[in-house]
C-alpha cells in the first residue's frame, strides 16, 4: 500500500491496469487450455483479445474510484496525525511529543558525554494582549513569535508549545555560554519585532530561562524543564 501512495493516484491506477491486463490473458489462456482438453471448442485468440480488452476498460474505472477513496483516507490520516504531533498555530511540537523527543536527545547526550541546554520561554503579559486587541491578534503574535524562533534557532533544535504562551526549546550539544548567547539573540530579535494587526502595531517581549544538563545519570528531561522554568 505504501508503494501505491508513493507512486501517486494516476501512476497507481496505471500500474493496477497494467497488472490486470497482463494477468487476465494469462489466466484466460490457462482456463481455455483446460477447457480444450475437456473437449470444448474455443478460439484462443478471441478469448485472449477479450481478456486484454476487458481489464483495459474496467480496471481504470473501478480502480479510480477505489484509489481516490484510499488516497483521501490516507491524506486525512496524515493530517490528523500531524495535528496530534504539532501545534496547529505555531507548528511547534505538542508537549507530549516534545517530552518524548527531548528524553531521547538527553539520553544520547549523556551517552556521548555532551551538554544539553533547555530554554523556557514565556511571552510577557500575553493575556493583556488578548484582552486589549482580541484573541485573533494574540494568534498573530504567536505566529510572529514562531517565525522569529525558526529564523534564530538551528535545524537540530527542538521547540515545543507546552502552554498557551509557554514554550520549551531543547538545544542538543550547546554549551551554557552558547545557549545564553542564543537566548539573548532571540530576545533581541523578538523585542525588535512588531506585529501588524489591522490598525494596530503590537510589540511584545519574552522572558527566557536557561538550564543545562549535568553528568548525573538520573537527571530527567522533566527536571531540566523545571529548572529552566
Amino acid at each position: 500500500m505504501k508503494i501505491l501512495f508513493r507512486l501517486g493516484q494516476l501512476n497507481s491506477i496505471l500500474l493496477i491496469t497494467g497488472f490486470a491486463t497482463i494477468v487476465s490473458p494469462i489466466v484466460t489462456l490457462i482456463v481455455c487450455r483446460i477447457l480444450q482438453l475437456l473437449g470444448w471448442q474455443i478460439d484462443l485468440w478471441v478469448a485472449v483479445f477479450i481478456a486484454v480488452l476487458v481489464p483495459l476498460i474496467v480496471a481504470p474505472l473501478v480502480s479510480w474510484q477505489v484509489m481516490e477513496l484510499l488516497f483521501k483516507i490516507y491524506h486525512l490520516e496524515r493530517k490528523m496525525r500531524g495535528l496530534a504531533v504539532y501545534d496547529s498555530l505555531t507548528g511547534f511540537l505538542r508537549r507530549h511529543f516534545l517530552l518524548q523527543n527531548a528524553a531521547v536527545v538527553l539520553k544520547l547526550a549523556k551517552r556521548e558525554n555532551k551538554t544539553l541546554c533547555v530554554l523556557a520561554i514565556d511571552l510577557d503579559h500575553f493575556k493583556q494582549i488578548n484582552d486589549r486587541y482580541g484573541h485573533a491578534a494574540g494568534d498573530e503574535v504567536l505566529k510572529s513569535f514562531a517565525f522569529t524562533v525558526r529564523t534564530v534557532l538551528r535545524g537540530s533544535d527542538l521547540v515545543g508549545r507546552i502552554g498557551g504562551e509557554e514554550f520549551i526549546v531543547v538545544l542538543p550539544g550547546a554549551s551554557t555560554e552558547n545557549a545564553l548567547h542564543l537566548a539573548e539573540h532571540l530576545h533581541a530579535h523578538i523585542k525588535e519585532s512588531i506585529v501588524r494587526y489591522g490598525e494596530y502595531s503590537i510589540d511584545y517581549t519574552v522572558s527566557i530561562g536557561l538550564a543545562s544538563s549535568s553528568k548525573s545519570e538520573t537527571e530527567s528531561i522533566d527536571t531540566l524543564f523545571s529548572q529552566a522554568d
